[in-house]
């Protein structure tokens, strides 16, 4: 679901399964009768698509799915309309990855899992092409991380886990012209050693989530972000 209203409704990012068992991905855009359902185009090539993110522009994304494919069986898919053509990232030989959500300005957060079934994170701008790829480089330490939100300032909410399996939410920013990007993450709070994420601001400007006390207390936090 996305913020901005349409005949006072948002818009509606759906999945909704056919006869034949393969879902659709539609958005539900609101008017002055109801909700119109568009089917979202299917990439070239592709038997089927799956949305799962919505912005304020109404672009989508998600990924499709190339059976017959040698290298990615699935391919992160962004939508700029509704009923336009999408565009799809293709990666290295073995490799699939899937789209998780679009912010405001269209960059896309996208999941790269490679043969071993390994799970990487990385920033994409469609626009670019693969030029508009940037890495998500877990913060030191961490043996396994998840990435699950991308903000409008293109900041990406995640949380890590050590080696000892304690969780930490961390932010990640991409680089810029002149800087590189950066990874921060979040002291435990009351002696503890674990704390996630949840929530990510669409601004960027806070997150939220639960922090665990030396008691083993849980208790949910918020934290603004610089």
């Amino acid at each position: 679901v996305n913020n901005t209203l349409a005949s006072g409704y948002p818009s509606i990012a759906l999945n909704c399964p056919g006869t034949n068992g393969i879902t659709t991905a539609q958005i539900a855009q609101a008017n002055a009768s109801g909700y119109a359902v568009t089917s979202l185009p299917i990439a070239g090539g592709a038997n089927r698509c799956t949305v799962r993110g919505i912005n304020n522009s109404v672009q989508a994304v998600g990924d499709c799915e190339y059976p017959q494919a040698d290298i990615n069986l699935t391919r992160t898919t962004v939508w700029n309309t509704p009923n336009t053509a999408p565009l799809t990232l293709t990666l290295a030989v073995n490799s699939k990855n899937a789209g998780l959500a679009i912010n405001n300005v269209g960059i896309a957060l996208v999941a790269r899992q490679d043969a071993t079934g390994r799970t990487s994170y990385l920033t994409w701008l469609p626009s670019a092409g693969v030029l508009g790829i940037q890495l998500i480089v877990p913060p030191t330490g961490a043996v396994w991380a998840q990435a699950f939100s991308v903000a409008d300032n293109s900041t990406v909410a995640l949380n890590s886990t050590d080696s000892n399996q304690y969780s930490t939410g961390c932010i990640w920013a991409p680089a810029t012209s002149n800087n590189p990007a950066t990874i921060s993450c979040l002291a435990s709070i009351g002696g503890g050693k674990k704390n996630k994420l949840n929530a990510l601001s669409q601004s960027g400007s806070y997150a939220a989530g639960t922090n665990v006390d030396s008691a083993q207390n849980l208790d949910a936090v918020v934290a603004p972000l610089l």
